[in-house]
């Protein structure tokens, strides 16, 4: 299939953008969510709770979201009839599959041998790579037009939920890796924290995404 021949898929007619949600209401209900969601950790921070050790309360709400999220662009990818949006939220997926392979300790598991190798150390990383490496030569293949869908899909609010997700993965390197002269226990929470809301941004992303259909997100490029 030409990617000059790229449609979205039939769910809407050529050219109609899709209806937004009302930004500002949207935006402050999730903002006010965000707070609400650093009170209560805060909360129990200060109250003594134990709540940022390794598999500890914060890291697995944050793999369950990890791990939803990834569910719902693998339904996306699968739902979609062009293979070009197969690959796209295929891609999602692969990156929410790669955070969530890193985020959970599989060896501390009690799970068969065969998946503890395939889930952690040297067998995680060669399954990520081939995966990684599979997905690039697909891309490879059509990323004019992929190009173009990530950049419509940044134009809508999923895409942009999913880039402020990034962003606060990227304002929590700087407490994973100890840059401010505070405590240990401050900048593992700091860490922690962001990575929360992070996870909370992608997962909202990704349930705006599946609530307009994903395709229906895509308006055709010219």
């Amino acid at each position: 299939m030409s990617d000059n021949n790229w449609d979205h898929g039939g769910t809407a007619d050529s050219g109609t953008r899709p209806r937004n949600i009302t930004p500002f209401i949207s935006g402050a209900a999730i903002g006010l969510f965000l707070v609400l969601n650093t009170i209560f950790w805060g909360a129990l921070y200060f109250d003594g709770m134990v709540t940022t050790k390794e598999n500890g309360l914060i890291e697995n709400c944050q793999a369950g979201l990890i791990g939803v999220s990834g569910l719902i662009f693998l339904a996306g990818a699968l739902g979609r009839y062009d293979p070009r949006e197969k690959i796209f939220f295929g891609g999602w997926f692969l990156l929410c599959l790669s955070f969530l392979l890193r985020e959970m300790d599989i060896e501390t598991y009690n799970l068969h041998p065969a998946l503890i190798w395939i889930g952690s150390g040297f067998g995680r990383n060669l399954l990520l790579s081939a995966m990684w490496a599979t997905g690039i030569v697909f891309f490879l293949g059509h990323w004019r037009t992929l190009t173009l869908m990530l950049l419509e899909w940044l134009r809508h609010p999923a895409g942009v939920l999913a880039l402020l997700a990034g962003s606060f993965l990227l304002l929590s390197l700087p407490f994973e890796h100890d840059v401010f002269a505070v405590n240990a226990a401050t900048l593992e929470f700091g860490e922690e924290i962001l990575e929360i809301n992070a996870c909370l941004l992608l997962f909202f992303s990704t349930l705006y995404g599946a609530s307009k259909g994903f395709g229906v997100l895509f308006a055709t490029p010219r």
